[in-house]
């Protein structure tokens, strides 16, 4: 089992790696800030996926306020990185 996962994991490496590299062959080089910008819009869209996911299936109008509330925080902050 963990051979298969092993290959999978270098398929993914391999995948990535053709997925990021340039038409002329040289791979691209990102700022840290670059990556950190991209890490945290990643987060503050599967964290508004998954409050969404939620607030779909909320029944308790409390906690359906408090899931509207980070909502509007989350949908905020992706306008932040956006601009």
């Amino acid at each position: 089992m963990a051979r298969g996962w092993e290959s999978k994991s270098i398929e993914d490496q391999k995948l990535a790696a053709e997925l990021n590299s340039h038409p002329d062959g040289s791979t691209p080089r990102f700022s840290a800030e670059e990556v950190a910008a991209l890490h945290r819009r990643n987060v503050l869209e599967l964290n508004l996926s998954r409050v969404a996911d939620e607030l779909a299936r909320c029944a308790n109008p409390r906690f359906r306020i408090q899931l509207e509330s980070e909502l509007a925080f989350l949908n905020a902050e992706l306008e932040k990185l956006t601009l």
